[in-house]
């Protein structure tokens, strides 16, 4: 009776596997649920993919259509300009040149004070303000002699070649310096929150610490004159406070002056 059972329980489990292998959705519940209708099961199949023209290329299938510009300074960051410019930045001369997006013909904007290149440290990423149109504002992420930052400049191409930059602001001090991994990747997001990427100097331990803006994802409002965030002790919060600044995954910072209303649980 036993052997009798147990037939007949593998066989039962041989056709569900068969039925599951079989159903076309590959959904693990819609595949157990055999009372379902084709419409019901129709229903639960997932969107159809985008059209070959929207999805990404395949790994190893870019190519170079062709080359914009050549004979620059160790380039690093780059921000495209409404019109199709581009504005590239070099890391160990600490200057920015703007490219003709046609002709590939360069024009010095700046010198950006204040940077020290040393290693993989100097002047690295940039990203236009979101309002750039009416407030040419163009912001860096670079090496000082004691510590990495982020300032914005007005640019203003009116004037001479060299000269095109206004004084800087910070926005964020005090990241983590060293010889290798400062990080430097700056990007706005859809929230007009800027968005930055910072190493660990070498010190992966930093990327663990609470206590330390090194080898984290920031996120600042992109307003000047901030003070390096230091970490308040957590505390449990069923509100979601939006702060000014904020480690990843969540790790607000006092100094960054919480905004109000939004903050997870756990942090501070």
């Amino acid at each position: 009776m036993q052997r009798r059972a147990v037939t007949a329980v593998l066989a039962a489990a041989a056709f569900v596997l068969t039925a599951g292998c079989s159903s076309g959705d590959g959904d693990p519940a819609a595949g157990g649920d055999r009372s379902a209708s084709p419409a019901r099961t129709g229903a639960q199949s997932p969107p159809s993919r985008p059209a070959a023209g929207q999805t990404p290329p395949a790994k190893g299938s870019v190519e170079v259509v062709r080359t914009v510009a050549t004979g620059l300074d160790s380039p690093w960051g780059l921000a495209v300009l409404p019109e199709g410019d581009l504005l590239v930045s070099s890391r160990d001369e600490a200057t920015i040149t703007r490219i003709d997006g046609e002709s590939g013909d360069k024009t010095a904007v700046g010198e950006v004070p204040g940077v020290e290149p040393a290693g993989e440290g100097g002047l690295m990423g940039l990203a236009l303000s979101p309002d750039f149109a009416a407030d040419r504002m163009v912001y860096a992420y670079f090496t000082s002699a004691s510590d990495n930052r982020i300032v914005r400049m007005r640019y203003d191409a009116g004037k001479p070649a060299g000269e095109q930059l206004g004084a800087p602001d910070t926005v964020f001090r005090g990241i983590p310096k060293g010889v290798i991994h400062n990080g430097g990747r700056i990007a706005f997001g859809p929230d007009k929150m800027l968005y930055a990427g910072t190493g660990e100097r070498g010190d992966t331990g930093l990327s663990q610490d609470r206590d330390s803006t090194g080898g984290k994802i920031l996120r600042l409002t992109p307003t000047a004159n901030r003070r390096r965030a230091t970490r308040s002790p957590a505390r449990p919060s069923t509100r979601t406070d939006t702060a000014m600044c904020r480690g990843w995954p969540g790790t607000a910072r006092s100094g960054c002056s919480p905004r109000s209303s939004a903050r997870t649980p756990g942090t501070s």
